[in-house]
């Protein structure tokens, strides 16, 4: 049965039909205390205000490592991401992320003790959100000595930061293009052409999905981090239709670290998107066919600028041709079903070299 790619017919704007599976996903900021760790404010003259935290640990290190990271969920909360995956009806993995969007910028430790097997560590920690992480903080004090494990600490700090945003970051794209791209069955028409075969063209849309753009925005506004006045490697434009909202929005993100805007750049890319078509007779597959889709749900602009076309709807078609007599004849014949999916460009290359 010879086939004919999608072809885009047409493009038009309206409201985004709801999504349905996504990655089974939900996202919460809270503020943690926890018991035996609790957290207060420690007034100062300085214009920052230290947190004071307590860490325990089974080495000082190790403790103290707790307390900066309570300090920071604290200071800044916490972002908690847990991603379900079920298979065959049975839960496979549940996956807890965390992520909190600040680092250690200076601190001071209070007191140290160890208690049995474990060391106990409090800190007055100053802490700056990551759209400060650029900023120039001074390591050396006038007489010309230096704190060389306080700047290593913050340099780690920092690393970490970058490193839970990473992980994030992955967790979200990776479910594209198959959870971030929704097709929807339209109708199939049927026609014959001048050497007397049929033409079955199956026609079909295909939009982004609301809740993963949705999941997109807020994952981008936690990830940011810098200002347009500040400088940046990156831009990440999305424009999204809102509950009656008539014109759209437009959302921008601006990115200072490079890996992350790369990331973003690289892996969301209209080449990783393709369509499967499969034709059931009954629940038995008699033919199926994977095609890339053609359709700019991305743009890529000058100055390392990346568009997410959240508001858009696009209908294409597959135009399958079909001789008289022949196996796709029969396949036409036995047919009671179609069905379509989106999937990677790269598992459809795959599966069509298999064969």
């Amino acid at each position: 049965m010879s086939a004919v790619k999608p072809s885009t017919c047409s493009f038009r704007r309206r409201k985004l039909f709801d999504a349905h599976a996504l990655l089974c996903i939900f996202i919460a900021t809270s503020i943690l205390f926890l018991c035996g760790c609790a957290t207060t404010p420690v007034t100062s003259r300085n214009a920052s205000t230290p947190v004071r935290a307590t860490g325990v640990g089974s080495t000082m290190e190790n403790a103290k490592e707790n307390a900066f990271r309570q300090a920071i969920e604290n200071k800044i909360g916490v972002l908690v991401l847990s991603e379900k995956e079920i298979k065959n009806f049975k839960l496979n993995k549940d996956d807890i992320l965390t992520f909190s969007a600040g680092f250690i910028d200076d601190y001071n430790v209070i007191s140290k003790e160890k208690l049995a097997a474990k060391w106990v560590v409090t800190i007055d920690a100053w802490v700056s959100g990551s759209r400060l992480a650029n900023k120039i903080t001074a390591i050396s004090s006038v007489d010309g000595s230096i704190s060389g494990k306080k700047a290593a600490d913050r340099f780690d700090s920092f690393i970490k930061q970058k490193q839970q945003a990473d992980r994030l970051l992955q967790k979200m794209i990776s479910g594209f293009p198959e959870d971030a791209i929704q097709v929807r069955f339209l109708r199939t028409e049927m026609k014959f052409d001048p050497d007397r075969r049929a033409q079955v063209l199956i026609y079909f849309e295909t939009a982004w999905s609301k809740a993963y753009i949705t999941s997109l925005l807020e994952m981008l506004a936690l990830l940011q981090d810098t200002t347009y006045g500040n400088g940046f490697v990156g831009v990440v434009n999305v424009s999204h239709k809102k509950p009656d909202d008539w014109f759209g929005s437009l959302d921008t993100f601006y990115f200072l670290d490079r890996h992350l805007f790369n990331t973003l750049y690289n892996q969301l890319n209209n080449t990783k998107i393709a369509v499967r078509l499969k034709i059931r007779d009954g629940r038995t597959v008699v033919h199926e066919d994977c095609w890339p889709l053609d359709n700019q749900f991305i743009t890529y602009g000058y100055g390392s600028q990346l568009g997410i076309l959240g508001n858009r709807i696009f209908e294409s078609k597959i135009q399958m041709e079909i001789p008289y007599g022949s196996s796709a004849h029969r396949v036409l014949e036995s047919a009671s079903s179609i069905t379509l999916s989106i999937e990677s460009a790269d598992r459809c290359s795959r599966s069509k070299t298999k064969r």
